[in-house]
């Protein structure tokens, strides 16, 4: 299979999800070429509480004690996973928001970018949080398609880009 680069992206403009997506993927890349180091620390954390809410889930089921006596154990693993859970939601939204990437520090500054689809505007909106400040940039979605329906990726790739510069102007 060959890479997307290559062929026409399209995408159902109808569907806000399949826009976002698109958009967030190509925000990502963007980023990604510009040279920056994007931070997997919050994807790692979210992770690994993941994978001990499913091990604690498979301590309770597979146990090898008896229904009667594992009681004690299983009111253990219920209320870890229930914590587990808990804490993940409250990663999700409040720590993570519409954050769909935070750059490792460079010089002791990295920023993040959130995303969102305003669907009663047609618009996509970009918020780069830098040094307690946000750059707001929104831009109508039909901007970055054909009538067809194919994806503009040079124009939106320039977007960004700018917004890009706006942050190391900020940075200065």
């Amino acid at each position: 299979m060959g890479k997307k680069d290559n062929k026409d992206e399209k995408v159902n403009v109808y569907d806000a999800n399949a826009v976002k997506q698109l958009f967030d993927d190509n925000v990502i890349e963007v980023v990604k070429k510009n040279g920056k180091q994007i931070s997997e620390q919050i994807t790692n954390i979210k992770f690994g509480l993941g994978i001990f809410g499913c091990s604690l889930a498979a301590i309770s089921h597979f146990f090898p004690v008896p229904f009667p006596e594992n009681i004690p154990l299983l009111i253990v693993c219920v209320v870890l996973y229930f914590i587990t859970s808990a804490a993940l939601q409250y990663i999700t939204d409040y720590k993570e928001k519409d954050i769909i990437l935070t750059t490792v520090p460079d010089n002791g500054v990295s920023f993040q970018i959130g995303t969102d689809v305003v669907t009663k505007e047609n618009n996509y909106e970009m918020r780069l949080y830098i040094n307690g400040e946000s750059i707001v940039h929104s831009h109508h979605i039909g901007k970055y398609f054909t009538e067809e329906a194919t994806f503009l990726k040079e124009i939106f790739h320039n977007d960004v880009s700018i917004l890009l510069l706006d942050t190391k102007e900020k940075r200065n």
